[in-house]
């Protein structure tokens, strides 16, 4: 008996000893493979769980090892571990994914030393309000990093945007590598930038609408300002992407360089607005100078509209109550456009747009693509208003109220509805507006020590090397207060227009990550079913365009009844299903379990 309580206590430890082995060369071997190797299966549609293409042959051109140092809290609150965690994977996968071409070292700034150190580099931690039980704490978080690569100057990102972290990495990674960044070049009419106080953040002067823009690609670019083209001063060649931010009264010498820069080779990019609206809605006309160019090249802006359309924006209008006081309605927007993939307004074949899924476009001209266009150049739509807008006259008064439909009706260009084109890229070969003439005159006296250039010995050039050219029917989306905004939609579009005009393919593919994903439309869905699908090929006269106004607004909160039992059935659903499906799943094996014992009964009785 001794003999064989000692034989099993023997094999019981050695079965121990062999569990306990195996699980220490799991657990090691994980360790291993997650150190050098990613073998995650990626189930996201999109591929969002994975590092685009663009990040990894940004890795590759890297000319040397790139040292990355995260200053990153190591003791989270809780509540901020689910938003930190994946862009803290992104930082891991790179490393994995870049052979030993980068190198991570994560720094925590609890300690005070580390601390002093990120904030010598301009890396600011963020202050969170935590909820813990029932009162309210403020943490402090880190999420900065400062990139190195051979002897460029270094990159600091004070805190990486968490919602496109692998985009705010790649391109910091591009910037340290590349060793002369494309110079991007503003010509407007806006004020001079102040002068700028080391280590004080000033804000835009006053009239600098498109300053935040500036500020997004100064991140990856060289970012200058232009301001002598009409004193005979060309642009000058090392300018790889011009940007006319809301033209206005351009003469004839400055058009004359511009064409001259894209004759050269140079991309460009319009921001065009024929009308200005202030914060009170009044009503500016714009005289471009733009018109005989475009016209040139096969693009028409109608200067005596915009773009009114059944998708749109809903914005706050203050509006008296009975007592007197104020309240604040929510009323939909004609004028502000709100171009979604839904409605087909982005083009699936530009790189620039196949990936964004929403944007808003403000007071929109419409962009007409002329029948006699240069055969060189090809003109592609990349956004479009859906096929329930109009054009409209009424450019006077658009304040939002409860007439405004009724005011722009009236003044519809067409009774029919159509798709409206708003922005266009142009690629080819220009023609030049001044080929065969002496360039213009210099309208203006310099103010600095340069002189004009001698016109006699100026090559006027008849056409372009291949080029690209983006025209936008809105400036608006890039003004300071919506570039910046909360959304970043307009920052992400506008960023990969930039990319795409110089010619970096990378960044485009992982910026527009940052973009929504769709989701099913059930309120839409809802709707259609209720009868109140837009149909762009119906005609519709102001009264007609009134009641079905007006019918929308009546059954809409049918169909937002219908959409909330859709999801109270579809979340019943997603709770239920799954442990139906595994009571299901058990009862079938306990059914041929008991089958099984059944049968092997049966033979052995009969065995017998």
């Amino acid at each position: 008996m001794a003999a064989t309580r000692s034989a099993s206590l023997h094999a019981l430890l050695n079965h121990i000893l062999t569990v306990a082995l195996l699980v220490a060369i799991a657990v090691v071997a994980n360790l291993i493979l997650s150190r050098h190797l990613d073998a995650r299966v990626d189930l996201t549609d999109d591929g969002s769980n994975t590092l685009s293409a663009g990040t990894i042959h940004t890795i590759q051109r890297l000319p040397d090892r790139a040292r990355v140092r995260a200053f990153f809290t190591k003791e989270l609150p809780p509540e901020a571990v689910p938003a930190l965690e994946p862009a803290l994977d992104i930082v891991a996968q790179i490393e994995r994914a870049s052979g030993g071409k980068v190198a991570v070292d994560y720094l925590d700034p609890s300690k005070a030393d580390i601390a002093l150190e990120a904030k010598k580099l301009g890396i600011t931690p963020i202050e969170a309000q935590v909820r813990r039980k029932d009162r309210s704490e403020s943490a402090t978080i880190y999420f900065g990093v400062e990139i190195r690569c051979a002897d460029r100057p270094p990159k600091v990102i004070p805190f990486v945007d968490i919602r496109n972290a692998e985009y705010e990495l790649a391109r910091a990674l591009k910037a340290v590598g590349e060793e002369k960044p494309t110079l991007v070049a503003f010509l407007s009419r806006e004020p001079a930038e102040p002068p700028q106080i080391p280590g004080v953040q000033m804000p835009p002067a006053e009239g600098r609408l498109f300053q935040g823009l500036r500020e997004l690609l100064k991140d990856r670019y060289l970012v200058r300002d232009l301001g002598e083209t009409k004193f005979g001063e060309p642009i000058p060649a090392e300018v790889g992407v011009l940007v006319l931010p809301r033209p206005e009264k351009l003469d004839e010498r400055e058009v004359f360089e511009i064409d001259q820069f894209v004759m050269r080779g140079g991309r460009l990019l319009i921001l065009a607005d024929a009308h200005l609206y202030d914060g009170q809605f009044m009503h500016t006309a714009v005289d471009m100078g733009l018109e005989a160019l475009l016209g040139k090249w096969g693009v028409k802006i109608p200067t005596d509209t915009v773009v009114v359309d059944q998708s749109h924006q809903r914005i706050p209008v203050p509006k008296r109550n009975p007592r007197g006081g104020m309240t604040q309605l929510f009323l939909g927007y004609l004028p502000f456009l709100r171009v979604s993939r839904q409605t087909g307004g982005f083009s699936d074949k530009s790189p620039i747009t196949k990936n964004l899924q929403e944007l808003s476009l403000l007071w929109a001209s419409p962009l007409e693509i002329l029948a006699d266009k240069p055969a060189g150049l090809e003109i592609e739509p990349l956004i479009q208003s859906s096929r329930a807008a109009w054009r409209t006259k009424e450019v006077e008064n658009l304040v939002p109220d409860e007439q405004l439909e009724r005011r722009v009706a009236e003044k519809f260009t067409s009774p029919n509805p159509a798709q409206e084109k708003l922005a266009v890229a142009l690629v080819g070969k220009f023609p030049s507006l001044f080929a065969g003439k002496t360039p213009p005159a210099v309208t203006a006296v310099s103010t600095t020590s340069r002189p004009a250039l001698d016109d006699s010995k100026r090559e006027v050039l008849a056409l372009s090397q291949e080029t690209r050219v983006i025209v936008l029917g809105d400036s608006d989306l890039a003004r300071n207060e919506v570039v910046m905004g909360r959304d970043r939609m307009s920052a992400t579009f506008l960023g990969n227009v930039v990319d795409w005009l110089a010619l970096d393919q990378d960044l485009i593919s992982i910026r527009s990550r940052a973009q929504a994903r769709p989701i099913r439309d059930l309120d839409g869905e809802a709707l259609q079913s209720l009868g109140i699908e837009e149909k762009g090929s119906d005609v519709i006269d102001i009264q007609e365009l009134i009641k079905r106004q007006q019918e929308r607004e009546q059954k809409s909160r049918e169909a937002k009844d219908l959409a909330d039992a859709k999801r109270t059935r579809i979340k019943a659903a997603n709770i239920a299903g799954p442990v139906v499906l595994l009571l299901a799943a058990g009862l079938l094996r306990l059914g041929l379990r008991r089958r099984a014992r059944r049968l092997a009964a049966e033979a052995s009785s009969k065995g017998m």
